[in-house]
């Protein structure tokens, strides 16, 4: 598991001056860590940063490879310090005995700019499903507090982009429609010179079967994309074209969900608000012809009226020789 933004060449070069004249991990804190002169030729730009990152992470590792795991929580659960509870975390998880605490306990310490996060929110997100009064705020908290220590970072913007980004996805899976949309409108606000956070916000409604938000935001890509002078997003642009889900979980906003057998969501343009098709073949032949996107479900297809676009080719599942009557309606 990688829990850090450093470089092999950085690591490798800390580690020989923390321990140059036979020095170890520990004689640098004395107890607190003191740093060793920083040579001439040196490519380190943060050094005392650098330094003091990988010493911390080697000390926990050290306790971990000679003594073992529990004896690395009795000395280091309580450490200040991210990269020491990330370096836990990840002995933990190789060790198949991580929990969601000790996961929340990365996140909820000092921010660290070189701890490479995204392992321990996607672990926070998989653990705590079922604990999600305490794992949101736990994220929510975690991203404020990113956004404050990056604000003037190097590349900060776009480190800060990406949690929001995941949290936003978060909320999606979650059921927490309205804080998702208000951070998704939030994110393309920000990100005025692209289409990716319109078509994030899609993918992520699209999985969690909230059809008509997901139409929505392919929606928006493709009036970004237009302002741009760019051609609109295609389905494979969009990420998943086709996505396997439920009927149940389809039933948003009056889709019909009379079978429990698993639906494809498929993208097609250019279907006439208010038509009626008998096969995906007629539907396909009608979506060349005319100017509306809609997003088509095996039984009913969705159309924004006031999205104009393209013609791109539909997508349809070939397993079958005859399919439902389609109906059509606005989303």
């Amino acid at each position: 598991m990688r829990i850090s933004w450093l470089s092999a060449e950085e690591i490798a070069a800390a580690r020989a001056a923390l321990t140059a004249d036979g020095a170890t991990w520990d004689s640098h804190f004395v107890p607190e860590f003191t740093l060793p002169p920083q040579p001439a030729d040196s490519m380190i730009l943060d050094w005392a940063g650098t330094l003091e990152h990988v010493a911390r992470a080697e000390r926990v590792s050290q306790v971990v490879r000679e003594l073992g795991l529990d004896e690395a929580r009795r000395r280091f659960g309580a450490a200040p310090a991210a990269i020491e509870a990330a370096t836990l975390a990840a002995a933990a998880h190789e060790g198949d005995a991580l929990g969601l605490p000790e996961v929340l306990g990365v996140l909820e310490r000092p921010i660290d700019n070189y701890v490479f996060y995204a392992p321990f929110l996607e672990l926070a997100i998989s653990l705590g499903k079922r604990d999600l009064d305490r794992t949101i705020p736990a994220y929510e908290q975690f991203v404020t507090a990113y956004a404050y220590a990056l604000d003037r970072v190097p590349h900060g913007a776009e480190r800060i982009g990406a949690v929001k980004d995941g949290l936003a996805d978060f909320y999606v899976s979650a059921g927490r429609t309205e804080r998702a949309e208000a951070l998704f409108e939030q994110r393309h606000d920000e990100d005025q010179g692209d289409v990716a956070v319109a078509l994030s916000a899609s993918r992520a409604f699209l999985a969690a079967g909230v059809v008509s938000h997901a139409v929505r935001w392919l929606g928006v890509g493709a009036a970004r994309a237009s302002a741009l002078g760019r051609e609109e997003p295609s389905p494979e642009a969009a990420g998943e074209a086709r996505v396997r889900a439920q009927a149940p979980q389809l039933s948003d906003r009056g889709v019909a969900s009379a079978t429990g057998e698993a639906w494809t969501l498929t993208v097609v343009v250019g279907v006439a608000c208010g038509s009626t098709m008998a096969r995906p073949s007629e539907s396909a032949a009608r979506c060349r012809a005319t100017s509306a996107r809609a997003w088509c479900l095996l039984r009913t297809c969705w159309v924004p009226c006031s999205t104009t676009t393209t013609s791109t080719t539909s997508m349809w599942p070939p397993s079958r020789a005859r399919w439902p009557q389609l109906r059509c309606g606005s989303a």
